[in-house]
């Protein structure tokens, strides 16, 4: 996959009016005007200032086999032996070029540049906050059919003098081995199915990375892990309709490609705080180990319906958080912002963290509706959690300080979800609302002082879908997400200091989308 990104910033010219901002002016969004606001889509008034040209080139393939095989038995207490193996074999390259620039070699406006060169938008927002809905900026279309023009502009090397430089290229292999063994025994005329089994993980990944502030300098790492997952199953019916289940299980899960990639990627000193920011992998991040237990009760009252009830724990070792090193990169390359000195945040193995919880269940299609309303059901549950994980605190040198502790990143400690189903002859519907509590999104930027939580507001979606099965083979659907245009908010805090009140962050309009499609099945 190829890629290119071309920006260019403007800046306001001194004839340009003061500006008025009250930051949460109701509901969390901020609102501001300047004096006149007509001067933001006056050309004239706009000087052009940086200017930003990347690209990047990404490859990725990946080979996997499969072989599993298994023996059953109608009697005796093994019923089913089960064993199988999976070999995948992935690679993956980055290459990437970046050349950026402070200011155009002369000083001009967005008008200098032509009238295809500006573009102003409207609409701003909807009309859904206090602010200016219309402004001119650069024209994405103009720059990209002008790049070189506006290379040139800058000084900056044209396309023809472009190449992209070496970031990464990786080779994973990836073996797992299972057995699996299942079982019935009578206990009080009932019967109890057991399976248990192991399953053993090997991974051997070979790494190249390559500096391109070092002259493309080559560093090989090579890592290998290798594990043994138990995991069993325990299922007792109690009656007919009511079932108990214990599992327990052990996972683990391989950090990402971009984790361990260590090349810099680098921000330069835009806010005068006298160091610019970046970020980088960690090559040696080990896997993410969870042992998992889950204990459910369900009673099954209805041929199709049913309610269940269960509770888990996960306990994880391994959790990869960020951490940040302050670091002297000369040569960097960095013009908006020019600096040798960066605030350098890498992922690390250093937080464990238990997350637990109960999740309620009720699946309800009642068998006595007339026959127009037949297939008319509901589907819905409500899952509360309680997680708590250590977070590094370090000094400018990188060295850990001491501890603090927070909730799971991303997780809520109360959601729920409910279905309106309908599935009758060849007509299906579903009308399904979402909802979940406030949560840690991540921490901010460490160009701040930190920790400081960045939390997301409540969230919820209200979604349709419909499917008229024309035949056995042709399908259409007709799709609706997030049909009352909720919106994704943050704010700012940390202990009992913040809140979306006060020290709103953030407000994105989610889009509100349809989407109709046809389906056919060959056969």
């Amino acid at each position: 996959m190829k890629s290119s990104f071309l920006a260019m910033r403007t800046e306001r010219t001194s004839t340009q009016n003061s500006i008025n901002v009250d930051f949460n002016a109701g509901g969390g969004i901020p609102s501001f005007h300047f004096n006149d606001d007509s001067v933001l889509t006056n050309p004239a008034l706009w000087n052009v200032a940086q200017f930003y040209d990347n690209a990047n080139r990404d490859k990725g393939s990946a080979i996997t086999g499969t072989l599993d095989g298994y023996y059953t038995w109608d009697e005796g207490f093994i019923r089913q032996i089960k064993a199988g193996i999976r070999i995948d074999q992935r690679k993956a390259s980055t290459s990437v070029r970046t050349q950026d620039a402070g200011a155009p070699r002369v000083r001009t406006t967005l008008a200098g540049l032509g009238a295809d060169a500006a573009f102003t938008n409207k609409d701003f927002y909807q009309g859904g906050a206090d602010v200016p809905t219309s402004w001119t900026l650069p024209s994405g279309y103009w720059l990209h059919d002008n790049a070189d023009a506006v290379r040139g502009l800058y000084g900056l090397k044209t396309s023809d003098q472009l190449s992209l430089q070496r970031v990464f290229n990786i080779d994973e292999s990836t073996i797992a081995a299972y057995l699996q063994a299942d079982g019935e025994v009578s206990i009080f005329g009932r019967p109890l199915k057991l399976q248990g089994g192991v399953r053993y993980v090997t991974v051997d990944t070979d790494y190249n990375f390559f500096d391109r502030y070092n002259n493309g300098a080559q560093t090989s790492v090579s890592r290998g892990s290798d594990k043994f997952l138990p995991s069993f199953t325990a299922r007792y019916e109690i009656f007919d309709n009511l079932r108990v289940r214990f599992n327990y299980g052990e996972t683990l899960r391989r950090p990402n490609f971009t984790d361990i990639n260590p090349n810099y990627n680098l921000v330069g000193d835009l806010t005068n705080l006298g160091y610019g920011s970046g970020s980088a992998g960690t090559a040696n991040l080990d896997p993410t180990h969870s042992k998992n237990i889950d204990v459910a009760l369900e009673w099954y009252f209805e041929r199709n319906s049913a309610i269940t009830a269960t509770a888990f724990r996960r306990k994880i070792s391994g959790l990869v958080v960020p951490l940040t090193v302050q670091e002297f990169i000369p040569n960097n390359g960095i013009v908006a912002g020019a600096t040798n000195n960066f605030a350098i945040t890498r992922p690390v193995n250093a937080s464990d963290g238990v997350l637990k919880g109960i999740e309620l269940g009720l699946t309800y299609f009642p068998s006595y509706l007339p026959s127009v309303l037949n297939g008319l059901g509901f589907v819905g549950s409500v899952t509360i959690l309680d997680s708590k994980q250590n977070i590094p605190q370090s000094d400018s040198a990188g060295n850990i300080t001491g501890q603090s502790t927070s909730s799971f990143f991303g997780v809520s400690d109360l959601s729920y979800n409910a279905t309106l189903a309908y599935d009758n002859g060849p007509i299906g519907a579903r009308l399904s609302y979402i909802w979940r509590k406030e949560f840690l999104a991540n921490n901010e930027a460490r160009l701040f002082a930190n920790p400081i939580g960045v939390w997301r507001n409540p969230e919820k979606s209200l979604d349709l879908q419909l499917t008229w099965n024309v035949n056995d083979r042709l399908g259409v659907t007709f799709d609706a997400v997030n049909l009352t245009k909720s919106k994704q908010q943050t704010y700012y805090k940390f202990e009992d200091v913040g809140g979306p009140e006060q020290f709103n962050l953030g407000t994105t309009m989610l889009s509100r989308t349809f989407a109709l499609g046809v389906r056919y099945t060959f056969k």
